[in-house]
């Protein structure tokens, strides 16, 4: 096993199907008044082991590797509410925190420019662009959003974090908050 060292960028990994948000992480140090960054793993009902690791994302190199059995782990302090009995999708973050990324991306062009071309196509991107304020701009995109697949809002999300880093942060700090679930 490798070093973990502040400051350097890593991925994180495993087996099966299961949702790990972020997929990237940058190691620091935050004070500690401040909530640390975190990894969300959702695996839903574990009926065998799954391997999980870390990789450095400059080298490849694996810095952390682990199988988690059914045993290890516990219910959080917070209980889950029990799933209704008609399944609902999990939301996307952007879906999730769409009313907050309406009131607070600043900047969208910058967002758009990142989606041209992959995400939106080249009507798309100008309707986007031609709506009054950021607040509508941000509403026409997600107007959009509505058929896109899990990639697809991955990539708007990706978008976002690139330009506006420090409100998806904080979005991650208030979610992480009021989350409950299964810790290792």
């Amino acid at each position: 096993m490798g070093s973990l060292y502040v400051g350097s960028r890593y991925t994180v990994s495993g087996s099966g199907t299961m949702e790990i948000i972020p997929k990237e992480l940058e190691l620091c140090y935050r004070s500690s008044a401040e909530a640390q960054l975190f990894s969300e793993i959702y695996v839903g009902h574990l009926q065998s082991g799954i391997w999980l690791e870390i990789k450095d994302k400059n080298t490849g190199t694996v810095v952390w590797e682990t199988l988690l059995k059914p045993g290890d782990l516990r219910p959080a302090s917070t209980p889950v509410t029990p799933a209704p009995t008609v399944a609902r999708p999990s939301l996307h973050f952007v879906d999730q925190h769409r009313e907050q990324l309406v009131a607070q991306v600043t900047s969208v062009d910058p967002v758009l420019d990142k989606l041209h071309g992959q995400v939106l196509s080249e009507e798309q991107y100008e309707m986007v662009r031609a709506e009054a304020n950021n607040p509508n701009k941000m509403r026409r995109l997600f107007s959009y959003s509505r058929s896109w697949d899990k990639a697809r809002k991955s990539q708007l999300y990706q978008a976002l974090k690139e330009t506006h880093s420090y409100l998806i942060l904080e979005l991650w700090e208030r979610w992480g908050r009021v989350l409950g679930g299964w810790v290792s």
